[in-house]
């Protein structure tokens, strides 16, 4: 009997352990699930901010003036790559983690340029090109960062094959640059 009563405790410890590991496991599981999936959907939202701030970046390298007049891109906050990427980067493959670390330097060094450049007047003699020429150089980032943005999107599991993006980089300038020069940019 006594015997009995310590092996149906023992039992019950047991299990209670083992219950509560699995459901730590599953929890655990399921919040890297979600900050991933919440981190995609970030990504998502960063690639329609990008695409309104490729419009105006157009709109003012077509009309070469007004570079500091007018709309101009806001910097774009990241929280849940801020906060949870070191969550989650562990269970990210490498090419996850080289994609995204790639789409979050380039929209922090675009971050970096708004207000450098659109909230300070030109005092250069030649302004209209130097700032022409600045813009030009932001305007490929942020294309590049909508490349590395829509391949992310496309090929989740395995965003990076290097090949293929050395190609489509390539592409990328080639045509970025045959804008800038039709729009007039010597510089380049």
């Amino acid at each position: 009997m006594y015997q009995e009563k310590i092996l149906i405790t023992s039992s019950g410890v047991l299990i209670g352990f083992f219950c509560t590991k699995l459901y730590d496991l599953y929890k655990n599981y399921r919040d890297k699930r979600n900050l991933k999936r919440c981190l995609l959907e970030e990504i998502h939202l960063v690639r329609q901010y990008l695409l309104d701030t490729r419009s105006i970046y157009e709109n003012k390298l077509e009309r070469k003036v007004d570079y500091h007049c007018g709309d101009y891109p806001r910097q774009l906050e990241f929280p849940i790559y801020k906060y949870h990427y070191a969550d989650i980067c562990l269970s990210l493959s490498y090419t996850q983690r080289a994609s995204y670390q790639i789409i979050y330097s380039i929209v922090t060094e675009l971050n970096d340029f708004y207000p450098v450049f659109f909230r300070k007047n030109c005092n250069d003699d030649n302004c209209e090109n130097v700032c022409f020429s600045k813009l030009s150089s932001s305007y490929i980032s942020l294309r590049e960062a909508i490349y590395w943005i829509d391949n992310h999107i496309s090929h989740y599991r395995q965003p990076i094959n290097k090949e293929q993006i050395g190609q489509d980089i390539d592409e990328l300038r080639k045509e970025v640059f045959e804008y800038l020069e039709n729009i007039g940019d010597s510089n380049l």
